[in-house]
């Protein structure tokens, strides 16, 4: 069973009035839905809703590729520290003969 943050029609409309009735402590809570008021279909608040989670989606997305980036920076940097410590212990070592 999948659980989901998403209101269905009737509590949109649950939500909106308890809103309009200055009492949202009675409006049942789901994602986003302190904005209800600002819509008057319940179509166009789940169009919000599915714009919103792709905008979060779009920024986790940014964020892990970032971090990846970041990552591969930093191996690299790993990696040219340990060829240029081999090739100094080379260099010193046949000075050495």
């Amino acid at each position: 069973m999948v659980s989901t943050d998403l209101p269905t029609a009737e509590e949109f409309e649950d939500a909106q009035d308890a809103i309009d009735n200055d009492d949202p402590e009675l409006a049942p809570h789901f994602a986003y839905w302190h904005h209800v008021d600002e819509f008057d279909e319940y179509s166009t608040f789940m169009a919000y809703v599915a714009a919103k989670k792709a905008s979060r989606g779009a920024q986790s997305a940014t964020a892990a590729e970032s971090a990846l980036d970041g990552y591969e920076r930093a191996a690299k940097g790993l990696l040219l520290g340990i060829g240029a410590a081999a090739l100094i212990e080379a260099v010193i070592g046949d000075a050495r003969l």
